[in-house]
């Protein structure tokens, strides 16, 4: 018996002196209970039913952006790619714990598919989904501003010597009785989309796109008027360089920066930057991993769905 090597220099499967596979020997991939096809027995389940039992070992694998483009008509992955998939999917540290270990699963009745998707945890501890998180915001802020001619940028940095408690929560207060002076101002509340980030001194500071002109005299005489202090800036930017100028100042690190629970990312009520879009297919939880689902689907495969770094993320078979 010996080992054979993967396509990407790892260790594959082993192989016994006769050159078959070992059954359950492939890296990355654990096979189900029972047979897949011939010799099961009536009663045996499927790993994607309902009342199926959980698995001993759990699965875990990468979380993130869905891919946009799906690959139809070819060869499903083979386990060389499932292999790669074991190497890497435990790299990254400070994963989230349940990031990738489970799926849903859904039924496109227009489509006459099931399609099986990985869950990601999204959350921005998470080593993994955090900065595909940030990238993702980056990207709808810049479009949301250059739809809204969102073109004040406004920096409102708290007075050190000020800070009465938790800074963030004094950070909000002070905010929200600005936003009060600024309807009295404005006739209105203004529409703003606003960023938190913390100094490398934990100072935290707002980094806020807004919709209406504001005179810096006025906006620095509120600003301390409500407990915050003198330091403020504000700057017109051109709509058609929104883009370009928060891709200088909304990096993944200042994103990043803000401890957990905290919200990074607000905005004024008539704003949505995170709407779902309408979807026929009713999707379902399933306990188990995308990859424990494709290896038991395997030979149903008809498409199938990597991420930005190669790692399966989703797939379909006939329903």
């Amino acid at each position: 018996m010996g080992l054979s090597k993967n396509n990407f220099g790892g260790r594959g499967a082993a192989v016994s002196n006769s050159g078959l596979t070992v059954a359950n020997s492939v890296p990355g991939v654990m096979q189900p209970t029972t047979p897949a096809r011939a010799g099961r027995k009536p009663d045996a389940r499927r790993p994607d039913s309902a009342d199926a039992p959980h698995h001993a070992k759990s699965w875990w694998g990468f979380g993130g952006e869905a891919p946009k483009k799906e690959t139809r008509g070819e060869a499903a992955p083979n386990s060389s790619l499932l292999d790669e998939i074991t190497n890497n999917r435990n790299r990254p540290a400070g994963r989230g714990k349940h990031c990738g270990r489970f799926s849903v699963r859904g039924r496109d009745v227009s489509a006459g598919t099931t399609k099986f998707h990985r869950v990601n945890c999204k959350c921005w501890a998470c080593s993994y989904c955090g900065p595909r998180k940030a990238r993702r915001y980056r990207h709808v802020i810049a479009h949301t501003a250059e739809r809204l001619q969102l073109r004040r940028f406004v920096t409102l940095t708290l007075d050190p010597a000020k800070i009465e408690g938790d800074p963030v929560r004094y950070l909000n207060k002070t905010w929200a009785k600005l936003r009060i002076y600024l309807k009295r101002r404005l006739g209105r509340i203004p529409t703003f989309i606003r960023v938190l980030e913390f100094q490398q001194n934990g100072n935290p500071h707002f980094h806020i796109l807004i919709d209406h002109f504001i005179e810096f005299e006025w906006l620095q005489a509120a600003w301390e008027a409500v407990g915050g202090g003198r330091f403020v800036n504000i700057k017109y930017v051109d709509v058609h360089r929104v883009s370009r100028y928060l891709s200088k100042y909304l990096t993944k690190e200042l994103l990043l920066s803000a401890p957990l629970r905290s919200r990074r990312v607000t905005t004024s009520r008539n704003i949505h930057l995170n709407e779902k879009p309408a979807s026929e297919i009713r999707w379902e939880f399933v306990r188990y991993s995308i990859f424990g689902l494709y290896e038991w689907h395997k030979k149903e495969v008809i498409g199938f769905q990597l991420d930005a770094e190669g790692i399966l993320e989703s797939f379909s078979i006939c329903s």
